[in-house]
């Protein structure tokens, strides 16, 4: 089976690409991903002798992260997919925690925590089985200690975020991708390409000032 796994949703751009063997690249591009991925994607499937129509299944992060990120990610897998593929997609929170569990497996309940902006915090936890413990969400800090209270969890963030929070944090690798396909494969957590859910949280800065504007003009 072929496999080709895309993630727009952090700062960096991460491709996992399986065929007769698999090939891991992770494109520092600043979030220019728009400039970066679909190059780099057209380069490994040559390099490894793939057309995008083998492609048997594809893996694709839906966020919450960058907006732009998750619309890039997304749009590509689509027009990759042709619509008629399978996919598997996977939150951040989701593949954040595959990689904790593999770092440490002696451990079964994590929560993790992604910075929302303007004072916001995003927010999900999952068991080392990927089950969903607190579904992800946008919370204050206020609501975030009382999250905390709720359960007897490890508490991470990803590296990008290794800055504004004093937490212990993970670095996603390749093996994460493997991980979290296999998990969610071995689950029957396959869809159409064509059914791919982005996933916000909040809303964007445009939308925002929109409503801003709508309603000082009431």
């Amino acid at each position: 089976m072929k496999t080709l796994c895309i993630n727009t949703c952090f700062k960096s751009a991460e491709i996992y690409l399986n065929g007769e063997r698999s090939q891991y690249v992770c494109i520092d591009s600043n979030c220019k991903h728009s400039e970066h991925v679909m190059p780099t994607i057209e380069k490994m499937l040559e390099t490894n002798d793939i057309n995008p129509r083998d492609i048997d299944l594809f893996g694709i992060c839906v966020g919450p992260g960058s907006f732009t990120g998750i619309r890039i990610g997304v749009a590509l897998v689509k027009g990759l997919g042709f619509n008629d593929k399978k996919c598997i997609q996977f939150n951040s929170f989701e593949l954040l925690a595959t990689q904790y569990f593999i770092n440490n497996p002696e451990k079964s309940r994590v929560m993790v925590i992604m910075d929302g902006l303007s004072g916001n915090v995003f927010v999900g936890a999952y068991s080392d089985d990927l089950g969903e413990l607190i579904a992800p969400q946008v919370v204050d800090f206020e609501g975030m200690r009382n999250l905390l209270k709720s359960g007897n969890y490890d508490v991470i963030s990803g590296a990008e975020d290794k800055d504004k929070f004093s937490l212990p944090y993970v670095e996603v690798e390749e093996r994460a991708y493997q991980e979290i396909l296999n998990i969610k494969s071995a689950k029957g957590e396959i869809i159409p390409v064509s059914d791919i859910t982005p996933i916000y949280l909040r809303k964007s800065q445009a939308e925002v000032e929109l409503e801003k504007k709508e309603n000082a003009n009431k």
